[in-house]
């Protein structure tokens, strides 16, 4: 099978997700088969991904996209992302493409018995190449991939799954049931997609712990509710 699930239509009217858009377009259009899986965020703090791919016989991928321009201060060390306002601070893209991958690679191992090996990739789709930036991956993330730029992103990542010394590939049926089992676990956050029942609002109280178990929970932005984990990763819904 081709690549799918496509990017969701409701996204593509957000000025900040055109880079994930372009990416999942010119990844949809290529002769890539294989699943996707958009806005993969599990239980816990670990850092939403953008782009989970399983490549047929190739490998898993957690791609992380950063749309816009960023950059990287040595000293002291600190990561920046350009605003029409000037830049701003912003958390280590590395660690949100690794953290998720080691995680993933984990609880797939754990929880289906299936040894499995995800692949990080950082793709810079606005971006040419940073010698700063490719600095700080080349110094404290060996094994993480960087993608400058558009130009032949699905054979670029098909060559990178490919490098990889991987003695288990991924089968189609193998991923279908590793997808299936992510699908079951992540909270997704989808502002169109939303089921908000009178049942649902007596849960928004202050700091009431909410226990989603293996379930997706979808919850409009905006719906005057504070969103965060509590230190033993459990998610906490607070009236705004």
């Amino acid at each position: 099978m081709q690549i799918q699930p496509l990017f969701p239509e409701d996204r593509r009217q957000e000025v900040k997700r055109r880079a994930e858009a372009t990416v999942y377009d010119l990844i949809a259009n290529s002769a890539l088969r294989g699943r996707t899986m958009y806005e993969l965020k599990l239980n816990g703090p670990t850092p939403e991904t953008d782009l989970f791919i399983g490549l047929d016989d190739g490998a898993y991928i957690n791609g992380q996209i950063k749309g816009g321009h960023y950059a990287y201060q040595k000293n002291p060390s600190a990561w920046f992302l350009a605003t029409p306002d000037g830049s701003k601070p912003t958390q280590s893209p590395i660690y949100q493409t690794q953290q998720p991958a080691v995680e993933i690679s984990k609880l797939v191992r754990a929880e289906l018995k299936e040894v499995i090996f995800v692949v990080p990739v950082l793709i810079f789709p606005d971006m040419a190449a940073d010698p700063d930036i490719e600095y700080q991956v080349a110094e404290k993330a060996h094994r993480l991939h960087i993608i400058w730029g558009i130009e032949n992103l699905p054979g670029r990542l098909a060559a990178i799954a490919e490098a990889e010394d991987i003695y288990y590939r991924p089968t189609a049926a193998q991923i279908q049931k590793v997808f299936a089992w992510l699908a079951g676990q992540q909270i997704r956050w989808n502002k169109a997609d939303l089921n908000y029942t009178e049942a649902d609002e007596v849960a928004v109280v202050e700091q009431e712990p909410v226990d989603v178990g293996s379930r997706p929970i979808i919850i409009r932005k905006g719906m005057g509710a504070k969103f965060s984990w509590d230190p033993e990763g459990n998610l906490l819904i607070t009236k705004a």
